[in-house]
């Protein structure tokens, strides 16, 4: 989300490059805004959603490529390419996000990353979305809990320093 994968090696005002900047731009700055302009309230306890979120906006992304190869403006060939389309890293790290794809794949169990059975048995393949699940639930809910420091610190600390109190208790 902070490189547009599919501009490397293009001009940084190519269409591709702006349009991906504008679009993920506003992923970040409306609900920023919501939070600063107080129309939002952060609640920490809340960030198992934000992996749940992210994941159910993976299936729709895999489900507009099934719809873009039924329609046939993609060819069936490439869907689960992960070095030619992959919208989102759905189908496998690309090989241009090395470090990305490492820090994934080492949270993935071995099952989504090869082929278990048939002639292709062993070779290696991202099943889709399946792959992303633990490495999402991990990654993101660290992320969310990052991103609501700033505006949660107070309730986090009150909440840890109750838990303390509550072990010494028992």
């Amino acid at each position: 989300m902070l490189i547009p994968v599919d501009a490397i090696g293009l001009s940084p005002f190519a269409f591709e490059t702006i349009w991906f900047y504008i679009s993920h731009g506003l992923i970040w700055i409306v609900p920023l805004l919501m939070v600063l302009l107080k129309l939002h309230t952060l609640d920490y306890k809340r960030i198992i959603k934000v992996p749940l979120l992210v994941y159910a906006v993976l299936c729709i992304i895999l489900v507009n490529e099934v719809i873009l190869i039924g329609t046939g403006l993609v060819n069936i060939n490439t869907l689960f390419s992960y070095e030619i389309r992959n919208a989102a890293m759905i189908f496998g790290p690309l090989p241009e996000d090395l470090f990305i794809g490492k820090l994934f794949i080492f949270l993935t169990p071995d099952l989504f990353l090869t082929m278990p059975i048939g002639p292709n048995a062993g070779d290696p393949f991202y099943w889709p979305i399946l792959w992303l699940v633990i490495p999402f639930f991990i990654y993101f809910c660290i992320l969310a809990l990052i991103l609501a420091l700033p505006f949660e610190y107070k309730n986090i600390r009150k909440d840890v320093l109750a838990f303390k109190k509550k072990l010494r208790l028992s």
